[in-house]
């Protein structure tokens, strides 16, 4: 059987966090259709993070896509017509396994 590739695509976004001091942001996911496990994804050297949720497409908890716009900036939309934004030069946004994550 042949692995798909990643996709954010219905990914369930838990939560997002900002460690101010070390300015490293943290989405955290339950999963995606191409990745059942719980993962987050690691931004370091945050210099802008914007999270809105108006939910002008009405409320929901899913991604619509992951996408690098500019180099060091990327854009989380939501399914709910939100999108996030989060400016760190010089990094990816490849997914890792949560550790002891249920």
């Amino acid at each position: 059987m042949t692995k798909q590739p990643f996709s954010f695509h219905d990914a369930t976004l838990l939560s997002v966090r900002l460690d101010w001091a070390t300015r490293t942001c943290c989405l955290e996911f339950r999963g995606s259709p191409t990745h059942p496990e719980p993962f987050h994804v690691r931004f370091e050297h945050v210099e802008e993070l914007a999270v809105p949720n108006r939910a002008p497409w009405g409320p929901s908890v899913s991604v619509l896509e992951l996408k690098e716009t500019q180099s060091g900036r990327y854009e989380l939309e939501m399914q709910s017509g939100d999108t996030l934004v989060v400016v760190a030069p010089n990094n990816s946004s490849k997914p890792t396994p949560l550790r002891g994550a249920a």
